[in-house]
């Protein structure tokens, strides 16, 4: 996995951000079909074999990780206004004339990809954000202090 830490500088010290999370992530992305019988897991009801990425297995994190951040370049958008943290978005401008366009990059990206947000999660507008156990401001990144 990437280091947090130094993705984050990407972001730091912009004003406009907003933060979302992706819905039933890893279940989202389709199994290689290589890749599925070395998944398969047996139960008393009977032996079931996996058709889409499974959560826990050992490179599903960074697996997702890779997938978003891959689609994010494609788009042009990674670390210019988009860092993905495996299932959680941050997306973030200087200018609110530059974030609304980003919003719309990112939504149509997604969407031409198949990929769903949960609405739990979402974070519409704000220049606080709190993610990822960090707080990041127009002022820098810290630390979160309520997960300290």
């Amino acid at each position: 996995m990437p280091s947090l830490s130094t993705r984050l500088q990407h972001a730091k010290n912009k004003k406009h951000k907003q933060t979302v999370d992706f819905i039933k992530s890893f279940w989202q992305m389709a199994l290689a079909a290589g890749s599925q019988e070395s998944q398969s897991y047996m139960t008393e009801d009977g032996i079931f074999t996996p058709t889409r990425l499974q959560q826990g297995s050992v490179d599903s994190s960074i697996h997702f990780q890779q997938s978003v951040e891959k689609i994010m370049r494609e788009a042009d958008l990674l670390y210019k206004n988009v860092l993905p943290w495996v299932d959680d978005l941050l997306m973030y401008a200087d200018t609110i004339d530059e974030f609304l366009p980003v919003l719309d990059r990112v939504y149509s990206t997604l969407a031409d990809n198949g990929l769903y947000l949960g609405l739990d999660k979402i974070c519409l507008y704000t220049q606080n954000a709190k993610w990822c156990g960090r707080v990041i401001t127009p002022d820098g990144v810290a630390y979160d202090p309520a997960k300290i």
